[in-house]
C-alpha cells in the first residue's frame, strides 16, 4: 500500500512530465518546423526565422493551478525587444516593466491534453503568471492599459 506521500510524489512527477511535454510541444516544436523547412528549401537558416522562435522568458515563474491541471508561465519573443541606448533604462523600461520581461506573452497549458494558448497576445509586456488559490483567475505583471 502507498503512503499518501508517495502517491503525492508520484502524482507531482506525472504532473512535471506533462508540463515538460507542453512546453516542448510550445517552445521546441516550432523551432523543429523551422529547421525542417529550411532544409528542405535548401538555404540558410536567416536571422528572422531565428529571432522568431518563441522561448520560455528566463526570469519568470511556472506556476501550477491548484488542481495541477493547468499551468501557467511566460514565453518570449525576441524579436519584440527593445533597447533604448539610454543608461537609466538599462534595468526596467520607461513603462516600469523590467527588460528581460519585454516582448513577453503569459501562456496556459493543459498538462493533460498539452493544449497551449496565448493569453495576452502581445497586447503589451506581461510577464510572472501566478494562480488563485482557488485555480479561478490567474494574476500577471503588464504594461498592458
Amino acid at each position: 500500500m502507498e503512503s499518501h506521500k508517495d502517491i503525492g510524489q508520484l502524482i507531482h512527477s506525472r504532473s512535471i512530465a506533462r508540463l515538460v511535454k507542453a512546453l516542448i510541444m510550445s517552445t521546441v516544436l516550432p523551432l523543429l518546423i523551422v529547421a525542417s523547412a529550411v532544409g528542405e528549401s535548401s538555404r540558410a537558416l536567416r536571422v528572422e526565422d531565428a529571432l522568431g522562435v518563441l522561448s520560455l522568458a528566463t526570469q519568470s515563474p511556472i506556476s501550477f493551478s491548484p488542481d495541477g491541471e493547468l499551468v501557467a508561465y511566460t514565453v518570449q519573443d525576441a524579436r519584440k525587444r527593445e533597447t533604448t541606448g539610454d543608461p537609466r533604462y538599462s534595468l526596467y523600461t520607461k513603462t516600469g516593466a523590467f527588460v528581460e520581461a519585454v516582448g513577453c506573452d503569459i501562456w496556459i497549458s493543459n498538462t493533460k491534453t498539452t493544449e497551449t494558448q496565448n493569453l495576452t497576445h502581445g497586447d503589451g509586456t506581461s510577464w510572472s503568471p501566478v494562480w488563485s488559490p482557488d485555480g479561478q483567475t490567474i494574476y500577471f505583471y503588464s504594461t498592458r492599459v
